[in-house]
């Protein structure tokens, strides 16, 4: 918000005193940041096609203890630091001018140029920013009014401007300028001249003349039909960028409006570009003596490399490309992308453009005879038959690499393919019994089978990564289907032909498997096809038979009031008696819990098949009673469907 402001104009028109008071956002109370940035902008006369003339911005205006007044200097000379990227690069007097001259063409801020009528008044407009709100204030409107003892200008024109007269003016002194007389005399530099609005020839100094359209420098009658001539012993045009580095130099050909073609030279390096059209660079010369062409090279004649022997070309480095002709050698060499030395192999049959990374484009077929054996033809297209390439060529591609009875390496990927069932087969001999083969799923879903000499399936890898041996349609890791009467799986020690993990199929229907687990002294462990397992025993009568003695590794001990006998069937605790909780209790299984505490007390008891949630019916002995102190006392569970039978034996 603006309250109060004043605009005075100073001699001579560089700038004005600019005074105002800001206010918060919400125009409550003074503004009173410690940092503010002020925009200035003069502006055309209000209208639709309003042009800005001048922008500059002042900074870090501290009214923190100001009340939120301040005082700036409007206005600047051209090129000052404190004018925005916005400003136009007008002078102050410019600005003012109502001379009816344009001073503003079409551009940026100004819609369709402006030019002053003699009475226009300018408009100041000014924006605020204390990096968290950003306001403009009312315009104001600044008046021309003259108030200076001596002008620098008037409307515009500068002291320059003028004819100075010494002595009195009168009519004879200014005949010149009014009389009906030669006015050309104002033009008058040495007896030559050109009157105004004749079409002839005139003389500019030594050296320099028009001739009907012709400019000419150093001959005053220049031959030829060119528009534009200079004729010295070492005749020289030069052409300065002032742009601090952003410039370019251009000479531009033009059809009417249309640039066809241009020469430019930047101001940041030492580079000269030919263009074709307004963009498009169609060969640059570099600051190390390279030519890059934007397209391609087509001569009517040849192109002549440089001659280098053998010393000069181990001494040359990578740069962007290059070709040269090795005398020694006998042979065009160049440098590949990676500024690696290639030779390039001349032949007569070699119908093709040379590219500019080393490579052939083949326009005809090629044919190779002759040479070593070790040479061949790389970077061929894919071939889709043998007869492509020669032989040699084509198990290159389809290999990667020669392909030898003995002696050599696959370097590159083995590729087979087929539209239907693509294998690879291994012969031992030419009996087609003793042949085994890799191949592609024959039922045409992802995966891979293997055969042996017998053409019969061995075993299969599906896409899943399930591995079937037996089995054609895998569904595990690893699926093993046979039907015999016999071993189906074994794994052994070699030395010991009888020791190892079997599975069997103990008759010869070969319906019911087992599984077993063999030592040199027999079979120790057997889990028959009905569930059934069997310890020391290979025929169990219940769900686990055990042949020999077993026994708990260790008792567990407890101090809490959980029991868990998932941990082991043997628990003590060092705690008094009192509610117990027994955790996992199975149907028909026995346990044993031994408390011995500091105190004489009567145990309680809950059990549960799992771990709490589904209770057993505990049946405690009649005569069960307190403990001894300080004595073991022994209880025994026994659990039968849903009920768990407690024995007990005190005072140990």
């Amino acid at each position: 918000m603006l309250a109060g402001s004043a605009a005075k104009a100073d001699a001579p028109y560089q700038s004005f005193t600019f005074q105002s008071k800001l206010y918060n956002a919400a125009g409550t109370a003074a503004l009173t940041s410690a940092s503010v940035d002020v925009t200035f902008q003069i502006w055309s006369p209000t209208g639709p096609n309003q042009c800005l003339l001048y922008e500059e911005k002042q900074t870090a205006f501290n009214l923190s203890t100001s009340g939120g007044i301040f005082t700036a200097q409007v206005g600047s000379a051209t090129g000052a630091t404190k004018r925005t990227a916005n400003d136009p690069g007008l002078s102050m007097s410019t600005i003012y001018s109502n001379n009816a001259t344009q001073i503003r063409a079409a551009g940026a801020n100004c819609t369709a140029g402006y030019t002053p009528s003699a009475r226009d008044e300018r408009v100041l407009r000014v924006t605020w920013d204390d990096g968290s709100t950003t306001q403009t204030l009312a315009d104001e409107t600044i008046s021309t009014v003259p108030a200076a003892v001596v002008a620098e200008s008037l409307q515009g024109k500068a002291a320059a401007d003028f004819i100075n007269v010494t002595g009195n003016i009168t009519q004879a002194n200014m005949a010149i300028l009014t009389g009906a007389g030669d006015a050309s005399a104002l033009h008058n530099h040495d007896g030559r001249y050109l009157a105004s609005g004749a079409s002839t020839n005139f003389n500019m100094g030594t050296g320099i003349t028009s001739t009907s359209g012709r400019f000419s420098i150093g001959n005053a009658t220049p031959p030829g039909t060119h528009e534009f001539h200079i004729e010295s012993a070492n005749p020289t045009q030069r052409m300065t960028a002032t742009s601090g580095g952003a410039g370019t130099a251009k000479i531009e050909f033009f059809s009417g409006t249309t640039e066809r073609a241009s020469i430019r030279a930047t101001e940041s390096g030492n580079q000269l570009s030919f263009y074709v059209g307004a963009s498009d660079e169609a060969l640059q010369l570099d600051t190390n003596k390279n030519a890059i062409f934007g397209g391609n090279i087509v001569a009517a004649g040849y192109i002549q490399p440089v001659n280098l022997n053998t010393a000069q070309d181990t001494a040359l480095t990578a740069t962007a490309g290059g070709m040269w002709y090795n005398t020694v050698e006998d042979t065009i060499r160049f440098l590949d992308d990676n500024g690696n030395k290639r030779s390039l192999v001349y032949s007569q049959m070699l119908d093709s453009y040379i590219l500019k990374n080393g490579s052939t484009a083949l326009t005809a077929d090629w044919n190779v005879s002759g040479g070593a054996n070790d040479k061949k033809i790389t970077g061929l297209a894919t071939p889709t038959a043998s007869a492509d390439a020669a032989t040699k060529g084509y198990a290159d591609t389809l290999v990667g690499s020669y392909v030898a009875k003995t002696g050599d390496t696959m370097t590159g990927a083995l590729v087979v393919s087929h539209a239907t069932n693509p294998y690879i087969q291994f012969n031992k001999t030419s009996a087609t019994t003793t042949n085994w083969y890799l191949q592609y799923n024959a039922s045409g879903a992802a995966g891979m089978e293997f055969y042996g000499g017998s053409g019969s399936q061995t075993f299969r890898l599906s896409d899943t990564g399930y591995f079937g041996i037996g089995n054609s349609s895998p569904a595990y890791k690893l699926d093993i289907s046979e039907n015999r009467a016999d071993w189906t799986a074994k794994i052994a020690n070699t030395s010991a032909n009888a020791n190892g993990l079997y599975i069997y199929t103990p008759n010869a229907t070969g319906t019911e498997s087992s599984l077993q687990i063999d030592t040199s002294a027999g079979t120790v462990f057997e889990v028959l096809a009905n569930g059934k397992v069997g310890i020391g025993t290979t025929s169990p009568a219940s769900k686990l038979e055990v042949n020999g003695a077993s026994r708990n590794t260790a008792s567990i001990s407890n101090a809490t009031g959980t029991i868990d006998f998932a941990t082991g069937n043997l628990q003590y605790t060092a705690n008094d008696c009192g509610a117990f909780a027994l955790h996992n209790l199975k149907d028909g299984g026995t346990y044993t819990f031994a408390v011995k505490g500091a105190t004489s007390a009567t145990c309680s008891f809950t059990a549960y098949s799992d771990a709490g949630s589904t209770a057993l019916t505990v049946h405690m002995p009649t005569d069960h009673t307190a403990t001894t102190v300080s004595t073991h006392t022994i209880y025994t569970f026994l659990v039968m469907g849903t009920d768990a039978y407690v024995a007990w034996v005190p005072g140990l």
